[in-house]
């Protein structure tokens, strides 16, 4: 309605030939998409396919279709380029024009997209440590393939779009050589390859020396829970809450701050991370392991196992894409 208000008013006005009008949005639905996987604020298809429509009078083709990767973010180049004003070098370097493709659907955008995630919408949970906020998940598009690096919990996962829109079989494993180029691709022109700190990135694993539970400076700190002599009391503590410190504080599980000690993550500096595999080691009773847990992943991926371990943590299979995980 709004838009046909708007289109309507400058059609009235003789501006509609001599206007350019774009229409998107800046995220999927936010609850269903079709038979894409995920919504409004998630890393999955269904949270970045959205609609895009330019016109501009006559000038472009009616009815044309492009099949491009593309983002909000080329607005700005492709506004600049329709202005004749020219970027700076050191401005929008993620920005790219699409008026080139709209002119000549030949003419190739970019080869790559990347999406990086700071928050989850179910948790509301931003991923906070001594030196800032980091991305919780973080993906990159081909025209094929998509890989998903979930930062927090050190693990990655890939699918193949064109014959798997819907994001359901996940296929690291199987396209192992092309799923780590994709990956070390995404760490050297990511984030992690820029000049910054945090023990989330790959070969940064590290556990906070300024970290207290409870946050006193006699609190407990990464070295004193390590020095437990019981693994299942070390994973236990690492899955309480605790308040970080700084001046925005939040509250993340106490893994998320020793990070070597509670072996989310090791200090080799192995490029790949673990993948999204289940555990075969972790149960809760004689036969509760992950395949039990996947079966009901909403009510059973919170429960603690036999080593300590909340299900979550060790069948990151099964549990992964339930709602428990803010999806």
């Amino acid at each position: 309605l709004v838009v046909g208000f708007v289109i309507s008013s400058l059609k009235t006005r003789g501006l509609l030939d001599n206007t350019l009008i774009i229409f998107t949005s800046d995220n999927g639905g936010g609850r269903r998409n079709g038979n894409l996987k995920g919504r409004k604020g998630t890393i999955w298809e269904g949270g970045n396919t959205v609609p895009f429509i330019m016109s501009y009078g006559d000038k472009f083709q009616a009815g044309g279709t492009r099949n491009q990767l593309a983002g909000i973010t080329d607005i700005y180049a492709t506004l600049a380029e329709f202005a004749e004003i020219e970027v700076p070098k050191d401005q929008a370097k993620d920005s790219r024009s699409l008026l080139k493709s709209v002119y000549d659907q030949n003419e190739l955008i970019r080869e790559d997209f990347f999406v990086f995630n700071y928050i989850t919408i179910k948790l509301h949970e931003q991923y906070k440590d001594r030196f800032g906020t980091h991305p919780i998940e973080q993906s990159m598009r081909t025209a094929r393939y998509k890989l998903i690096y979930h930062t927090k919990n050190s693990f990655i996962m890939m699918y193949d779009l064109v014959n798997d829109p819907s994001e359901s079989k996940e296929i690291c494993s199987e396209n192992f050589e092309t799923c780590n180029m994709l990956f070390r691709e995404m760490i050297e022109r990511g984030p992690c390859g820029q000049d910054i700190k945090g023990g989330w990135c790959p070969g940064q694993c590290e556990d906070d020396p300024d970290f207290r539970y409870k946050g006193s400076e006699n609190g407990m700190s990464c070295n004193s829970i390590a020095s437990k002599t019981s693994s299942k009391q070390i994973n236990k503590m690492c899955g309480y809450a605790a308040m970080n410190p700084g001046e925005n504080p939040v509250r993340n599980p106490i893994r998320d701050y020793c990070r070597k000690t509670c072996g989310v993550c090791d200090g080799a500096g192995t490029v790949m991370p673990s993948h999204n595999n289940n555990s075969k080691e972790w149960k809760r009773f004689k036969n509760q392991n992950c395949d039990w847990v996947a079966l009901k992943p909403e009510q059973r991926c919170n429960f603690f196992g036999r080593d300590g371990n909340k299900a979550y943590t060790s069948c990151k299979k099964a549990c992964w894409s339930t709602h428990y995980m803010g999806f």
